[in-house]
C-alpha cells in the first residue's frame, strides 16, 4: 500500500475566465462545493443566519428536507467538470468544509480550490497547517463563530485576501500537489521497491 497526497487536476481545476453569463450564475461572496453534511449544514445555516452575504452551494443533499429554506435557496444544484472550476473563480471567498464522518484533515477541495486561483478559507487541521501557512498560503477557522468572523474580514478586506489568494495559488501550481506529479511519484515509488 502507497499513501499518495490528496491533489488536483490542472486540466480542470485552473483559473477560468468568466462571461456575463458565467457571472451571473457563478459569482458570489462565498462558496462551498460539496455533498451537504451534519456538521457542514450547520456551518453554513449558521454563516448565513450571522450575515447578510451572497452564499452559492452546489453539490448535492442540500435540497433535503433538513435544510432550512434560507439555506435551500443558496443552492444551484451541482457543479462539475469546468463548471466547478468557474463556481471557485467567481466567488471571492471558497470554503473547504471537511468530512468528519471520514475524519479529513484535508481534501481535493483544499488543493483544487487554490488551482483554480480561489481564495481557500479552510477548517484549521493539522495537516492543512503543514500544506498551507495561516494567512500566507490560506485563511482557517476552528469554529462556526470563528468561520462568521474570517468571512466578514477577508470580505471587507481585498487586498489582502488577494494577496493570500495568488500565494496559495502559486504554491500549488509550484509544488507537486496535481495528480500527474503525485501518481509519477508512485510508480517511482513502485519501481524503486522492483
Amino acid at each position: 500500500i502507497i499513501f499518495s497526497q490528496q491533489g488536483y487536476d490542472p486540466k480542470i481545476h485552473k483559473q477560468m475566465h468568466l462571461t456575463k453569463d458565467d457571472l451571473k450564475k457563478f459569482s458570489s461572496d462565498v462558496v462551498f462545493i460539496g455533498h451537504c453534511m451534519k456538521r457542514r449544514l450547520k456551518q453554513i445555516e449558521h454563516l448565513n443566519r450571522e450575515l447578510n452575504i451572497d452564499i452559492k452551494i452546489f453539490g448535492t443533499g442540500w435540497d433535503n428536507k433538513d435544510v432550512s429554506q434560507d439555506t435551500k435557496s443558496c443552492f444551484h444544484g451541482p457543479a462539475i467538470d469546468l463548471n466547478y472550476a468557474k463556481a471557485i473563480s467567481g466567488s471571492k471567498i471558497c470554503l473547504g468544509l471537511l468530512n468528519h464522518e471520514a475524519k479529513d484533515e484535508i481534501t481535493t477541495r483544499s488543493f483544487e480550490i487554490p488551482g483554480c486561483g480561489g481564495f481557500l478559507l479552510a477548517e484549521r487541521t493539522k495537516q492543512h497547517l503543514e500544506v498551507f501557512k495561516e494567512n500566507i498560503d490560506a485563511a482557517y477557522f476552528s469554529s462556526k463563530e470563528e468561520l462568521v468572523e474570517k468571512v466578514k474580514y477577508y470580505l471587507e478586506n481585498k487586498d489582502e485576501r488577494m494577496v493570500i489568494k495568488n500565494k496559495g495559488h502559486s504554491k500549488v501550481k509550484k509544488g507537486m500537489y496535481s495528480w500527474p506529479s503525485l501518481m509519477s511519484d508512485v510508480i517511482k515509488n513502485l519501481n524503486l521497491e522492483n
